[in-house]
């Protein structure tokens, strides 16, 4: 195992006659195998996590045959990396991919940003108790949410603050802030016409405004609501109501936006709340709206697009360090390859 920066992992094994391809499978401080990928390459990309990862690598020829587990092992000691995960758009109660989303999140550490739209259609008691329940209740606690529109189908979303109770935040607003490290986290509620507005001058304006200013100086921050700015799915193509809201951010530095509601990932170029370019200060968007609700690949790629994924389910992997972070796409096969590899910035320079 070779360690080629502070954000990726380079594994490696010798050719093995006749193989194909090669099973890549990972154990994380000794608990349960899980498998990362599959490659033709005699070498993995994975990401630094604190703690011994023990990797073991099987070689398939063509005809499926499989050859003995090669093991190997290291350590690695990076207390400063935070390991984060966002995703939106969850469950549909009569089919979708959320079990394999699910199983994924079992294998990948951190909080969960969830961005909104649990269970779809209607936000109900039902739906959230037999629907997302079953699937994600042992992950409930792991959960930071933010309120989708579809939450808001039943008055007040109030199945969805009951479900998640304190880590929702206030009811009549949905909003909140924590911290992690020398991350700034800020919880939105884009449901605009359900909080007040959206505006500089509303009781959320207001707000945002308040955490930015309050914030230690240096921060780095991320804020995440269910609704994206821009997307390549044409009817959300330009959501004017929240640009007051990113207006403040961008003015505060803020590195990185997540959304869901669009069922597709994608990644944007940074970006001034208008629209417009600025490589050196603008927020990096996601839109992570892949966790099990029916997928749309009838995009038309935004002029910010830098990435669209729309033909799997999957999350957004985050490490983040004191000055800067990294990401990735994971998609419920790991196939790394076919999703976005690891990918590092430094954050806007406002902020270092």
């Amino acid at each position: 195992m070779v360690r080629t920066g502070p954000a990726t992992l380079d594994i490696e094994w010798a050719e093995s006659p006749g193989a194909a391809d090669y099973i890549v499978s990972r154990r994380f401080n000794g608990g349960a195998v899980a498998w990362r990928g599959r490659t033709a390459a005699l070498r993995f990309g994975d990401s630094d996590r604190v703690g011994t990862l023990v990797y073991e690598v099987v070689a398939v020829s063509a005809g499926g045959q499989r050859s003995d587990i090669r093991p190997c092992a290291g350590e690695l000691v990076d207390p400063t990396t935070i390991d984060m995960v966002a995703v939106g758009d969850m469950v549909l109660c009569n089919g979708g991919g959320a079990q394999r989303v699910s199983d994924l999140l079992d294998v990948l550490p951190g909080p969960i940003l969830g961005l909104g739209d649990f269970v779809c259609e209607d936000g109900t008691t039902v739906e959230f108790e037999t629907c997302f329940d079953p699937i994600f209740g042992d992950q409930r606690e792991r959960f930071d949410p933010v309120p989708g529109n579809h939450e808001y189908h039943t008055p007040g979303a109030a199945p969805y603050f009951a479900y998640f109770g304190a880590a929702a935040g206030d009811p009549t607003k949905g909003y909140y802030a924590t911290s992690v490290g020398n991350w700034q986290i800020l919880a939105l509620n884009s449901n605009c016409g359900e909080v007040g507005g959206c505006d500089a001058a509303s009781p959320q304006g207001q707000w945002l405004a308040q955490q930015l200013e309050t914030a230690p100086p240096g921060m780095c921050r991320i804020a995440y609501m269910h609704h994206p700015r821009f997307s390549s799915y044409l009817p959300y193509a330009d959501d004017v109501a929240i640009e007051p809201l990113q207006q403040l951010l961008y003015d505060a530095g803020t590195d990185l936006i997540l959304s869901g509601h669009a069922h597709h990932y994608e990644r944007f170029i940074p970006a001034r709340p208008d629209g417009t370019v600025d490589l050196d200060r603008g927020i990096r968007g996601f839109t992570v709206g892949t966790g099990g609700v029916s997928l749309r690949s009838n995009l038309t790629p935004h002029p910010l697009s830098a990435l669209r994924i729309a033909t799997t389910w999957g999350v957004l992997d985050l490490d983040l360090r004191p000055t800067d972070y990294s990401w990735r796409f994971v998609d419920v096969e790991a196939a790394f390859a076919t999703a976005e590899p690891r990918r590092a910035s430094r954050p806007a320079e406002a902020n270092l």
